[in-house]
């Protein structure tokens, strides 16, 4: 998945699903993974940057640099997780930012 155009144009371009509730509301899927893992980016979240892998029961936050910030999955999810993430930090850093 490519994110061209920044985070109004990947909003736009129907990129992001808004299915799922976390937290007190709706909150943006950056991507889908293995068709069970989802991949989220809150909108002006904390530092440093990162995403929340979710899959079943479990929940992670991963840096842009892969590792765990808080949480736990399980292994292959991990690491299914962090190929993703390393495949797409650059436009995960963009988005990041317009996201503040």
């Amino acid at each position: 998945m490519r994110f061209f155009g920044g985070a109004e144009a990947f909003f736009a371009a129907g990129f992001l699903g808004f299915g799922a509730v976390m937290g007190a509301g709706r909150v943006p899927r950056v991507a889908t993974l293995a068709g069970n893992i989802a991949i989220y980016m809150y909108r002006k979240d904390h530092n440093p940057p990162h995403v929340h892998v979710v899959v079943a029961d479990h929940e992670a936050a991963l840096a842009f640099d892969g590792s765990v910030l808080i949480g736990k999955v399980p292994a292959k999810v991990l690491k299914a997780a962090k190929a993703w993430i390393t495949a797409n930090k650059a436009e995960l850093e963009v988005l990041w930012e317009e996201m503040k």
